[in-house]
Order: C-alpha cells, then structure tokens, then sequence
C-alpha cells in the first residue's frame, strides 16, 4: 500500500470514528431480573414475560418487534442466557452497569443491525460470544467499555458484514478460538485503546476478498494470543501506536495478501516458526511500511527472528516494501535475526527498502 493509499484509508476510518455516533431510541426497557424468560407479547411496547419480569430477552425480543432505534438498559448482575444466543435484529443500544457489574452469561449475540453494546460483558457464550451476521453497508457496529472473553469458539466474529465496525476500549480475551475475525467487505474497522489477549487462536485475523478488511489498530494492544497476534490473509492493516507483544504460535504481525503499516508500534517477544516479529510472504499484491517502530525481542525457533520478507514469483508480484526510522534489536532466529529478505529472484530493484534503521544485538 503506497503513501497516498495508506494515508486515504487512514482518513476514512478516522471520519468514521467521528462521525458515528448512536440514535435517539424510540423505546427505551429496564431490565429487572436475571432470568432467561422470553416476552410474552413481542411488539406491544411493554417487556414482559408471562410472569411480568422484564428480561434480557424480553427486552430485545420487544426491542426487535418495534421499528427505529430503542435502548436496553442492564443493571448489575449476572444474566445467564440459558435458552442459547440472543439475536439483535433492529437498531439498538444495549448498556449495562459496567463491565466488571453486568455481565450475559452464556448464550453469547448476535448482530444483525446497527448496535452500539456498551458498559457489559458477554462472557462463556458456547460458541462465538459476538456474532456480527450478513448486514449492509449503513450498519454500525460499536463496542464500547465492554469485554468479550471465556466464548467457546471466536470473541467476535464479522461474517461478510458490510458494515463498520468500532471497538473503544473494550478487551476480548480469553476466548478458545480468534479473539477477533473480521471480515467486513468493505466496511472498516477502528479498535482503539482495546485490549485483544489471551486467546487461543489469533489475536486478530483480517480476510475475505477481494479487497479484503481495512482495519486501523490504535492505541491498542494485542498480546499473549496463542497462534500469533495479527494475520491479514486479505485486506489491510494500519497499526498506530500500539502494542504487540508476547504472542504464540505465529508472528506478531503476518501479511499474506494485502497490506500492513505499522507507525509508532512496538513488536515484542512474539515467537512464530517461520519469522517472530514481522512475516510478510508473497501470496499476491502485498506490502509492508514500518516507519517510527521498534521490532525487539522476538524469536523463530526455524526461522527469521525479526522480519522475514518472502515470496515465490507465481504467487504474483510484491508491491514493496519499505522498513524507515525503526529499531531492530535483540531478535533471535535460525536463517535470519534481524531482517531476512530472501526466496523470490523476480524482486525488482527498490522493492525492499530499509532505510534510517538500527539493526543490532540480533543473532542467528
């Protein structure tokens, strides 16, 4: 991704962030008890289930049944969702009292209009915790002071949703599968001050095609995932100020097909078999821009330590590579410790540049 196109995606998901913000409702329901009960009456203005209590899911089942935007308000507890996932089908913000006070138990969500869930936590959901399904292009989806952790496959997931997507400060972690896969075609994703850690699959996993999932990674951190921190199979990347740190199983950052920039970001002790912080491999059309970062600290048990830039000619042409005011120091490898360029004899000349860096203390 050159200069102008790193920058023009940049400043789309910026407008994004600034521009959205979440409807008047036009009904609003208070929860007042912890059971799993449906509503009675779905779309008669009132939540409640046969026995009068207004639940979770009567309150969303009537929220549904009303056209335009309505509000669920969650007290403190703990809200098992025991009759399984609890869809959002209409334009809706779903607040609790905090994340650490409220919490769905179970069952997990799914999205599939425009949501703003803030202030909770969907914890254990038997399968993915947050499922955003087959949406259009004016959704928004906004996760804010929420955390999203112990789901038994995915955090969240984005199924082919057109839609964007906004996570602010808010930790999905812990979860048994990817703590976040995206794949918004072509809606952007802004997760800012967030945390994604812990998880047993990848941190962060960007795909679909063509075109793939813009995502900007800001002030952010992306840590202790257990098969590397951030995959782009398709789409792009633009890291900003953030944190990737101790991730498993794969690089730090891996780029297949697509884009990464990384600005004002460290990459430390990740451990991946073929590079530690950084792989780019040439699957088709792929670019690499570090500049003002620090690469420190990783390890391949098999491979390039540091930053490993690779390619074979018949996947199709890199569109280069460029490492600019960047630290590469105390990385360990087997072919490489600090950079490895190395595999495709068709690199024109210029494609890889590294340029105002400090290599050093890296061994192989």
């Amino acid at each position: 991704m050159n200069t102008l196109l790193r920058r023009a995606a940049l400043s789309a998901l910026l407008l994004t962030a600034d521009l959205w913000a979440a409807p008047a409702s036009a009904a609003d329901f208070t929860v007042n008890s912890t059971t799993d009960a449906p509503d009675s009456v779905p779309g008669d203005g009132v939540c409640a289930s046969a026995l009068g209590e207004c639940t979770v899911r009567a309150a969303i089942l009537e929220a549904n049944a009303l056209p335009g935007p309505d509000e669920v308000l969650v007290p403190a507890g703990t809200f098992p969702l025991a009759n399984g996932r609890l869809d959002i089908l209409d334009e809706l913000a779903l607040a609790g009292a905090g994340p650490l006070a409220t919490i769905l138990e179970g069952g997990g969500l799914g999205v599939f209009s425009s949501a703003e869930i803030s202030r909770l936590t969907v914890r254990g959901a038997s399968g993915t915790g947050i499922a955003i399904e087959e949406i259009g292009a004016e959704v928004t989806i906004s996760l804010v002071d929420a955390v999203v952790e112990e789901s038994s496959g995915t955090g969240i997931n984005s199924d082919y949703a057109s839609g964007e997507m906004h996570l602010l400060r808010t930790a999905v972690r812990n979860n048994h599968g990817v703590g976040i896969g995206l794949c918004n075609v072509p809606g952007p994703t802004l997760i800012e001050h967030s945390e994604i850690t812990g998880n047993d699959g990848s941190g962060l996993t960007l795909s679909c095609g063509p075109g793939g999932t813009t995502a900007l990674l800001k002030n952010s951190v992306v840590a202790s995932n257990m098969a590397g921190g951030v995959i782009v199979g398709e789409g792009a990347l633009l890291a900003e100020g953030s944190l990737i740190y101790g991730n498993t199983g794969g690089a730090g950052i891996s780029v297949y097909e697509g884009g990464a920039t990384v600005e004002r970001t460290t990459i430390e002790g990740n451990d991946g078999p073929i590079a530690g912080g950084v792989l780019v491999t040439s699957i088709d059309n792929n670019s690499l821009y570090i500049a003002d970062s620090a690469i420190v600290g990783n390890t391949s048990s098999t491979g390039t330590g540091g930053v490993s830039i690779s390619g074979e000619p018949a996947f199709g042409p890199s569109l280069g590579h460029q490492v600019i005011n960047a630290t590469v120091s105390g990385n360990t490898g087997v072919i490489g410790g600090g950079i490895s360029v190395r595999g495709d004899p068709a690199f024109p000349p210029n494609a890889v540049v590294i340029q105002n860096c400090t290599v050093t203390n890296n061994s192989a």
